[in-house]
């Protein structure tokens, strides 16, 4: 490599350099005031996560934690717990810890607490396991950062998908859903006999 092709690499990394230093906190001697960040800017959104998303972090709401479950069957044995999150944009998405995992995070995690979440693999959701109406789950493990923060009033304690009743005939079986309504009848209480 001749020297004048150096000197261009040389500018070309420099000019990369600079430009990477406006996106830091702290002034540098070509941005005097560091850039106003949104959570936007700092977080993924839940929607956006898929199989292949790396180095994601998202601001998520616990809005509920499911208590632990003990396995055995031929594979061995094990425990898990589930949590259900929701970002600002009300997007849901459920997350599971396995065996050495639940003594870790089981205590530290919350109920309708705040968390800024990493470091977890994104696979597809199992149906048969989860009622959130999302394509993909996280599954958690040793390296996961689940740090709490600040409460965020954007970030909603609720993750509701109301269904007017007249379309519930047009779900499928088993489907999850929520309804709203109002009583205007009781009737009397009555037996049954299943097969």
């Amino acid at each position: 490599m001749r020297i004048s092709e150096m000197d261009d690499v040389f500018e070309e990394q420099k000019g990369a350099f600079r430009n990477a230093n406006q996106f830091r906190d702290e002034p540098t001697p070509n941005n005097k005031v560091a850039p106003v960040r949104s959570d936007a800017d700092l977080y993924m959104p839940v929607k956006a996560l898929n199989q292949f998303s790396a180095d994601w972090r998202i601001k998520v709401r616990v809005t509920k934690k499911y208590e632990v479950k003990k396995w055995n069957n031929a594979r061995g044995n094990g425990e898990l717990f589930t949590v259900d999150l929701v970002d600002a944009d009300g997007t849901q998405i459920q997350g599971t810890f396995f065996n050495q995992q639940v003594p870790k995070f089981y205590s530290a995690i919350r109920e309708n607490k705040v968390y800024v979440v990493s470091l977890g693999s994104i696979k597809l959701a199992n149906k048969k396991f989860t009622s959130i109406p999302n394509d993909y789950c996280i599954n958690f493990f040793d390296e996961t950062e689940f740090v709490e923060v600040a409460e965020d009033s954007a970030i909603s304690q609720d993750a509701w998908a109301f269904k007017q009743i007249k379309a519930l005939e047009e779900l499928q079986v088993q489907s999850a859903v929520d309804v709203i309504g109002i009583v205007i009848e009781v009737g009397q209480i009555g037996s049954i006999k299943l097969k």
